[in-house]
Formats: structure tokens, sequence, C-alpha cells
């Protein structure tokens, strides 16, 4: 079995940072496509989830054709 499936999703805790943030590797980012395929969430369903997430907080638009990336807390948020 995949390590990444192995993974359990874990809801951010508060930090020295702030609320919710920690520190985060660059491991820990995400694009839809990992996501959908990790977590068996069709892509278009997860596309229209973003309107629920904060962009630039939760998720970053890449740009047009390009990959949309999520932080750990936004991988947390659209997958529950």
């Amino acid at each position: 079995m995949n390590m990444q499936c192995q993974m359990e999703l874990q809801k951010p805790k508060d930090s020295i940072h702030g609320k919710g943030a920690f520190k985060m590797k660059l491991s820990d980012i995400k694009t839809l496509v990992e996501i959908s395929e990790q977590y068996k969430i069709p892509l278009k369903t997860l596309q229209s989830r973003l309107k629920n997430l904060d962009e630039d907080i939760d998720f970053k638009r890449l740009g047009r054709g390009q990959s949309t990336i999520l932080s750990p807390e936004g991988i947390y948020k659209i997958t529950k």
C-alpha cells in the first residue's frame, strides 16, 4: 500500500505562528490531482469545493492551465 494512502488526515493545531498555522514543508503541499488520486474524490468535486476555501491561504492557483496547489490546512478543509 502506498505510504501516502496510509497517512492519516490531521486537523492543523494552534501554534506559536498563529491559530491553525504550523510549519510547513514543501512535501506537505499537494496539487488537486494528487488529492483526487489519494482520497478517491473526483477532480470536478474538488474544483467545486475551492469556492469554500480562502485563496492565497488554503490554496493558490498557479495560472491558466496550471496546477492548483493546496496547503495542509486547505487539504484538510477540502477533504472533510
